[in-house]
């Protein structure tokens, strides 16, 4: 099965990949910037230390739920409209999780955070087969 670059030829799909091309950007600079307060090891210390004050206060939570409401919104529009790219973002998001649970697993000195790590992983794993169904489902012509 020969995969074919699918081309709508629509500027304004060009221009929502883009937009939401930027917006996981956006997200990427913001969850590496709060890494080190989630115990991430960073250089970014000064940057965490203007926020810790705001971390946990009701205003914070609600503005982060409101963010992560709009970027799943952003990201279901996506699917719908270009699944080959967000198909291509959830197999990157899984390798992440999973690279990321496996550190986990090999710093695990716990039958608790043991299982956390294993769970974390058969997530990443999940994650990454969905995004090639979704990859899968993206290349079959549409009836």
């Amino acid at each position: 099965m020969a995969y074919e670059i699918k081309s709508s030829g629509s500027i304004k799909d060009t221009l929502f990949t883009a937009a939401a091309l930027l917006l996981l950007a956006v997200v990427a600079v913001l969850a590496y910037m709060l890494s080190e307060y989630l115990d991430v090891p960073r250089r970014i210390a000064p940057t965490i230390e203007f926020w810790k004050p705001y971390v946990g206060t009701f205003y914070l939570q609600l503005a982060f739920t409101v963010l992560v409401i709009l970027i799943g919104f952003g990201l279901f529009v996506l699917r719908n409209r270009r699944r080959d790219i967000y198909a291509v973002l959830e197999i990157f998001v899984g390798i992440f999780a999973a690279v990321y649970a496996s550190n986990e697993l090999v710093d695990a000195t716990t039958p608790n955070s043991l299982t956390k790590a294993v769970v974390a992983t058969v997530g990443g794993l999940y994650i990454i087969v969905r995004g090639l169904d979704n990859l899968q489902q993206a290349q079959q012509p549409k009836a």
